[in-house]
């Protein structure tokens, strides 16, 4: 939201870009950037996700401006305790949309001197994902969340780490809360916090360093930053979902209540352990040893069914490679890797 012309910064006195509710001050262009950046790290340091990393600081970049927010946030933080930074990126081979997003996340890893993996999903199996949807007559979303979330889990592992950081802002996990409650699927809003644990090697925990921070925040500082960041819709997107009803609620309580999503996420993060757990065991892919609740996980499920065999070992060996290059030749101990 940006101030009006004649709105002053209450800090300086200069041309406020913006009003905070919560601080209830004006702020301009410089001392938001601060306000922005020091609310991000307040979350990260309350919740101890850095804490979680040895060596690298994995970010599942999409492409879009809150993972590249995140990961611009990140590398200053990471530069000051010295670690790296290194961006994961799956790309899907949806037409148009993931060339434009690859080349965000290029640009943002050189502005960055960060490292980059780059996964291509035709180059682990052959097929992009629409036509791995068409094959499994899925929707393209739901084969699109399946393999990017199998690809940067073994991304995050192959680098040695147990936390992947997400560019999930307030406004998405409050979406998520409201609408699994509806749905009364619980067990989901339970993992809804801003850290999540890994789970016995089979697969990396969630760090989500804009639990708090609201969408109109995270544009408006992408945006006078210069960050790089694709605004190239994806062509499958669907339209007048349950999400999008939701979000115009959201946004509808905040403009009445300021402060309501921020105290419910709160509140969320102290009590989602009163939720109950997931009823179905856990346990190793017989196959690739991924997270699986019925001994086969979802990607092994997948490609034995479209492509005739389980393909997730192959995935994995094809991101080790992606993620010990993109990393100098070092594998997850930080040695030299002997594929190279």
């Amino acid at each position: 939201m940006k101030g009006s012309s004649a709105a002053k910064c209450s800090v300086c006195g200069g041309e406020a870009v913006y009003y905070s509710p919560l601080t209830r001050q004006h702020l301009c262009e410089k001392h938001f950037a601060s306000y922005f950046r020091g609310r991000v790290e307040l979350v990260v340091d309350r919740y101890g996700m850095l804490g979680r990393v040895s060596r690298t600081v994995v970010v599942a970049a999409s492409g879009g401006k809150d993972s590249a927010t995140v990961a611009e946030v990140l590398a200053g933080i990471a530069s000051r305790r010295g670690l790296r930074l290194l961006l994961v990126h799956v790309d899907v081979g949806v037409p148009v949309f993931s060339e434009a997003s690859r080349r965000s996340v290029l640009e943002l890893a050189s502005r960055l001197g960060a490292s980059a993996a780059i996964l291509s999903l035709e180059e682990a199996l052959g097929a992009a994902v629409h036509e791995l949807a068409r094959r499994a007559r899925r929707p393209v979303c739901s084969v699109c969340g399946l393999v990017k979330r199998y690809m940067i889990n073994a991304a995050c592992l192959a680098a040695g780490e147990s936390v992947v950081f997400t560019g999930h802002n307030m406004d998405d996990l409050a979406t998520y809360v409201l609408k699994n409650f509806i749905m009364q699927d619980l067990p989901a809003i339970r993992k809804l916090v801003p850290v999540t644990e890994p789970i016995d090697g089979m697969a990396a925990g969630r760090a989500r360093p804009l639990y708090e921070t609201p969408e109109r925040e995270v544009e408006l500082y992408a945006k006078l930053r210069g960050i790089p960041f694709t605004g190239e819709e994806c062509s499958f997107k669907p339209h007048s979902t349950l999400d999008e009803t939701i979000r115009r609620a959201i946004s509808v309580i905040e403009e009445e209540k300021p402060g309501t999503i921020l105290s419910m996420m709160r509140r969320l993060a102290q009590s989602a352990r009163q939720y109950p757990e997931s009823r179905y065991p856990l346990k190793p892919c017989r196959h690739c040893g991924a997270l699986s609740s019925r001994g086969e996980c979802s990607l092994c499920r997948l490609t034995r069914r479209v492509l005739g065999e389980p393909l997730g070992p192959r995935v994995k060996e094809y991101v080790e490679v992606v993620v010990s290059r993109a990393l100098g030749g070092c594998g997850a101990s930080g040695a030299p890797s002997s594929s190279h």
